[in-house]
């Protein structure tokens, strides 16, 4: 039967799912035998105090992964987990998206709340669904060439000023732009074709008077629910 130990006590793992959320966790090595819990597929750490990923070599046929809201600063310590399909890892003080090159299977990434700066590291992420970057301080939508598979994309509150680095993204229907400092939207050419939900609330946009005020307008008809202003 697999078991951790914690502060002394056995917690004993039924099935392939741990939750240790909210146990003010400060380190993984406080987490006794993890290393040889091998059969798990959910491990669930939201919440706690841990800095540095560490001790999950071994779990290799891990599929989600959340380590959110804790005090993580560096992505590293997931080589091994080659199965891995959901990574969340909001609300830490990640500067750098990195240490994803082997998640070639990975279709969900969630590190909105973090100081990422560019979008990068992402070339081997092909299988990606959804992406969530808000809340970071990203100026430029780039580095998203290899995200063919890519439905969701948000980048809520950044310092996004022009909508570009779309091209190549077929499959994106939902769009997610909302408190940047975009000010000019005119040409449709620069979304998706296939999108369907497009949020560019909070943004400095003005069109009133524009010349490009019709082009704008069409953009507003296009998607049902496009929560412009």
């Amino acid at each position: 039967m697999n078991y951790i130990e914690y502060k002394g006590q056995k917690l004993i793992i039924e099935g392939q799912h741990l939750r240790l959320d909210t146990h003010r966790i400060t380190s993984m090595d406080e987490l006794y035998n993890l290393q040889n819990c091998t059969e798990l597929e959910n491990l669930e750490l939201y919440d706690n105090y841990i800095k540095e990923i560490k001790n999950l070599e071994e779990l290799v046929h891990l599929k989600i992964l959340s380590i959110g809201k804790n005090q993580i600063t560096e992505i590293k310590g997931l080589d091994t987990l080659v199965n891995l399909t959901e990574l969340d890892l909001s609300g830490n003080s990640i500067t750098e998206i990195k240490g994803l090159e082997n998640l070639e299977k990975l279709e969900k990434l969630t590190l909105d709340g973090n100081f990422i700066t560019e979008i990068r590291g992402l070339d081997k992420s092909e299988n990606l669904t959804e992406l969530d970057l808000s809340e970071n301080r990203i100026a430029r939508i780039e580095g998203l060439e290899n995200l063919k598979n890519l439905k969701t994309l948000r980048l809520w509150d950044n310092k996004i000023k022009n909508v570009q680095g779309l091209e190549g993204l077929s499959y994106l229907n939902e769009l997610w732009l909302g408190k940047n400092q975009i000010a000019s939207v005119s040409d449709l050419s620069v979304f998706p074709p296939n999108l369907e939900f497009l949020s560019l609330d909070t943004n400095p946009i003005s069109y009133a008077g524009n010349p490009n005020e019709a082009q704008f307008l069409k953009i507003c008809e296009k998607y049902e629910e496009p929560y412009l202003i």
